[in-house]
């Protein structure tokens, strides 16, 4: 019984986290489509939309860059070591990588 409850405890806290997560890499998809439409361009750091980058990595794994134009957003996934959630700007969706 004790096997069950803590599995569902870690299993809860996963859940969680990935939804806070997902919260929070949506607020800054809408900040950084904001700024596209504004400026008619991705802003190359979250520094121009004013989000700590060291902050957001470190709180959630999110990481953010503009290569060649295009923008890459990525966020660590909570069940997988090595797996991650990046956001397709185009198709404005989370796609799940399991590497």
């Amino acid at each position: 019984m004790i096997l069950v409850v803590s599995v569902l405890v870690v299993h809860g806290i996963h859940i969680y986290r990935d939804y806070a997560n997902r919260i929070n890499a949506n607020q800054i998809i809408e900040a950084i489509e904001k700024f596209r439409w504004d400026r008619h361009q991705y802003p190359t750091t979250l520094g121009q939309i004013g989000i700590d980058a060291t902050k957001a990595l470190r709180n959630s794994g999110l990481y953010y860059a503009v290569y060649i134009g295009k923008p890459s957003m990525t966020y660590d996934a909570t069940f997988m070591l090595g797996d991650y959630w990046i956001y397709d700007f185009s198709a404005h969706n989370w796609l799940y990588i399991s590497p």
